[in-house]
């Protein structure tokens, strides 16, 4: 969870151990994509799959 930037490791001011904090979430898809450019790529894939879904169930919709 480190590695993706969702907590961030400090050290405890009281006790000799570590402290795992959260880190804020992104809010827009914007600083999504900032972050992660990877989700990018898998975004627009998923959107292809989404439409070509959307239109198949409206040819068969016109049909029946």
């Amino acid at each position: 969870m480190k590695s993706l930037e969702l907590i961030k490791k400090k050290r405890s001011p009281i006790a000799a151990n570590n402290v795992y904090v959260f880190n804020k979430p992104v809010k827009s898809v914007e600083e999504l994509i900032v972050k992660f450019p990877e989700v990018e790529k898998y975004r627009d894939e998923r959107l292809a799959k989404i439409k070509a879904s959307e239109q198949t169930s409206k040819k068969r919709f016109a049909a029946g």
